[in-house]
């Protein structure tokens, strides 16, 4: 006869011991957000997904009044960049990876790490913002000697749009590299960091005319409480989540996963509760490179920004 796990989970979030919770609601609760945190719904990662955010972004952005051959460059861009993000992410072992486009603002990628290392995460966050700068370089070095006007054009959409998401501000890239860097060491430092930035992108967002990106930033800031008490339990966890593979978490750990993140947001869904079941996985299998490393990833950093604003220098000469 299978033994029970009795009560919710305590603030300690301590492992439960057995495999079943005594309240028959909970464990319904527990196996549908399982079920998710193991294998997310089917079709997360399809094309299709893609091409209609692709489809709704470019619809936006005519409407905004921006013109064809815009339109063309800058999806072009954002594509090479979110493609260094996904080959990387692919090349490490990343699960479930998918791209893309919110309208009025960019692209992302998403997906699954199966190893916490954030030297891997830095790498990720490097690799869609280099490859656009170098190019750009290029580009711009072949509009001043071709004297193209088109060529200029590429090269700031290129070099400006991967500076501007190495700056270090939440939720750009730079801002998560910033946070890996010089946060992750420090539990209240990296919350700290990621709210001010956050706030202040809202006030600049809505004031720059970018209310997509305020928005995003404001909600993020609401949503900062929520992941500071998570990263507390992912903190409390961290000797049994040495893996962010949910396939690869054993029953016990998925439980106390469960039951921690059921403390927190007790009335969310099984698919919120499973995202978030990820999310502290992740957090708590983190481990922050070591200082060696971080020095090279923050001279890769500094190099590409100066790399970048050489790029916008020389590409301005072109008239």
């Amino acid at each position: 006869m299978a033994s029970r796990y009795s009560g919710r989970m305590e603030p300690s979030i301590a492992a439960p011991s057995s495999y079943e919770f005594a309240d028959p609601a909970l464990e319904a609760e527990y196996q549908a957000a399982h079920a998710r945190f193991v294998q997310p719904s089917a079709g997360q990662s399809s094309g299709l997904w893609l091409l209609v955010t692709l489809g709704l972004f470019a619809v936006a952005d005519v409407a905004q009044g921006r013109s064809l051959q815009q339109l063309v460059i800058l999806v072009a861009v954002l594509l090479f960049h979110e493609l260094g993000h996904y080959v990387a992410m692919l090349g490490l072992g990343y699960r479930d990876v998918r791209m893309f486009f919110i309208p009025l603002f960019g692209a992302a990628v998403a997906g699954r790490p199966t190893r916490g290392s954030q030297t891997r995460e830095a790498i990720v966050l490097l690799l869609g913002p280099l490859p656009g700068i170098v190019f750009g370089l290029s580009t711009a070095i072949a509009a001043v000697m071709f004297h193209s006007l088109l060529l200029k054009t590429i090269a700031l959409y290129l070099v400006g749009i991967n500076l501007l998401n190495l700056l270090p501000v939440v939720p750009l890239d730079g801002g998560r590299l910033a946070s890996v860097l010089l946060f992750s060491r420090a539990q209240w430092s990296e919350g700290l960091f990621a709210g001010i930035t956050l706030a202040a992108g809202a006030v600049a967002g809505f004031a720059l005319g970018a209310p997509i990106f305020g928005g995003i930033s404001a909600f993020l800031l609401l949503l900062l409480p929520v992941r500071v008490r998570m990263a507390r339990v992912a903190a409390r966890l961290r000797e049994q989540c040495t893996v962010s593979d949910p396939t690869a978490v054993d029953e016990p750990t998925a439980r106390a996963l469960f039951s921690g993140v059921h403390a927190a947001m007790p009335k969310a869904s099984a698919k919120i509760n499973a995202d978030w079941m990820v999310a502290v996985l992740e957090m708590g299998a983190r481990r922050a490179p070591s200082l060696g490393r971080s020095l090279a990833i923050a001279a890769v950093w500094a190099a590409a920004f100066v790399v970048g604003l050489f790029g916008l220098g020389l590409a301005s000469y072109v008239k």
